[in-house]
């Protein structure tokens, strides 16, 4: 049966025992209540403020409290009032901050106390929860702390023996500078020197920023020109917050190419060009011959030349840092020279009566002589081409016929192509010799 006009939810609050100067913190205790998995309660200070849930309340200030209690399946409620009273012997006290920020570099602070009457009539000790704060109390009012954390004050009046208690926190400030994009570029060849650390962002903390490169204060976001190693980057904001990282400037590669100074080939020899590069191929980037129109394959350490021409060919390589190195090897063409000359001279013959050098690659013949069995030059002429009908011997000598016989032959032809022999010599003639029958 349920009796009209009882109170619901019931409600049973201890009566609580005064706030003195022995005593700053009470309990009020409310736990004989009706409780219940639909049961809220809520407690409410004189101005109306929600001070705490459930069925206990701690506080340490006097004053009026409300207990509301609230069955939420059927909206029934109730509530009741409760009086802490403060009978201590108080006295003015206080601290004129209670929050203090200090700097990240210098975390020294003054505390300000002030009391009511003469200081001499208390007193007053100071502590943190940080065993390593220090605090240095010699003018009790006016304590310098270092360190961030809670600092407590007990102030005990001598007369009264009435004791009074207040807290401050000191703290660094809470945005600090962060790294946003830090950028680190490598040296790009070994020995380039010219590795770079670039801090494209930073957010937090107070500007201005000072940045430091291991310890040493700069003036630029940007570090260009450093050595292969391990850098300290540092950003510290107005209020001595720092943030810094360790980063590692790699060193570039010693990027070489092994690739002949020279090829010496015949004309029509088949011509293989081969790179080798010190470095594996994860870390190109690029690689190529040039002229590209003279290879089959541009973008190969091995490939074939067409060229039947003299031509220096470059191969290039580009590793993942950007070092890029170059080497040239020289092609140079050997024209197998040609000389073709008659082994019998018939004097008087419409077809084999002259001395007739043809030749292929020789753009002039430089001296042709022509010797008698013992010795007597009985021919010789300089500077004509090759292949030139009536501008070689007839085989007569000042006007008459030479005898029969066999006669030797020494003949300088110029190249019209040069090239290097196996000394790397560069041969720009060359001397035939042989021997003529001459007949009538």
């Amino acid at each position: 049966m349920i009796e009209d006009g009882v109170e619901y939810p019931l409600i049973s609050i201890k009566t609580p025992g005064p706030l003195n100067c022995k005593v700053f913190d009470i309990a009020i205790d409310a736990s004989a209540s009706m409780t219940g998995t639909n049961i809220s309660h809520t407690w409410y200070n004189d101005k109306g403020e929600v001070v705490g849930t459930g069925l206990i309340l701690n506080t340490n200030k006097p004053g009026i409290y409300k207990l509301v209690s609230k069955d939420n399946v059927n909206g029934c409620e109730n509530e009741k009032e409760v009086t802490v009273e403060d009978i201590g012997e108080r006295f003015d006290f206080g601290l004129s901050s209670k929050e203090i920020e200090v700097n990240c570099n210098d975390k020294k602070t003054n505390l300000t106390l002030y009391v009511e009457g003469n200081v001499k009539d208390y007193d007053i000790t100071w502590t943190s929860d940080n065993p390593a704060n220090k605090i240095n109390a010699s003018n009790p009012l006016l304590p310098l702390v270092e360190g961030v954390g809670i600092y407590k004050v007990s102030i005990v009046n001598k007369l009264t023996q009435c004791e009074a208690r207040e807290e401050a926190k000191v703290f660094t400030p809470v945005s600090t500078p962060k790294f946003t994009d830090l950028e680190i570029i490598n040296e790009t060849c070994k020995d380039d020197i010219d590795g770079a650390v670039m801090i494209n962002g930073v957010e937090g903390g107070t500007l201005p920023y000072i940045i430091k490169i291991n310890g040493q204060t700069v003036g630029t976001t940007v570090q260009t020109n450093l050595k292969p190693g391990i850098y300290r980057v540092e950003v510290i904001d107005n209020k001595g917050c720092a943030v810094d990282s360790l980063v590692t400037v790699k060193e570039g590669n010693d990027l070489q190419i092994d690739l002949p100074v020279s090829l010496n080939v015949d004309v029509g020899e088949e011509i293989i060009l081969t790179a080798k590069v010190n470095v594996p191929d994860t870390l190109l980037k690029d690689y190529y011959w040039s002229p590209a129109s003279l290879v089959d394959c541009v973008n190969c350490f091995r490939t074939r030349a067409n060229t039947l021409t003299d031509n220096d060919f470059l191969f290039t390589v580009i590793d993942i840092n950007g070092c890029m190195r170059e080497s040239k090897t020289e092609v140079r063409i050997r024209l197998v020279l040609v000389l073709h000359t008659p082994n019998i001279l018939k004097i008087g013959d419409a077809d084999n009566g002259e001395f007739f050098i043809a030749a292929e690659y020789v753009k002039n013949l430089k001296e042709v002589a022509i010797f008698d069995r013992w010795g007597n030059k009985v021919f010789q002429k300089q500077n004509y081409a090759p292949n030139s009908r009536g501008e070689g011997w007839t085989g007569l000598m000042g006007g008459n016929e030479a005898a029969n016989g066999v006669y030797a032959y020494v003949i300088v032809a110029e190249l019209s192509n040069p090239y290097l022999d196996s000394k790397g010599n560069t041969v720009t003639e060359i001397t035939v010799v042989g021997d003529v029958t001459v007949i009538k």
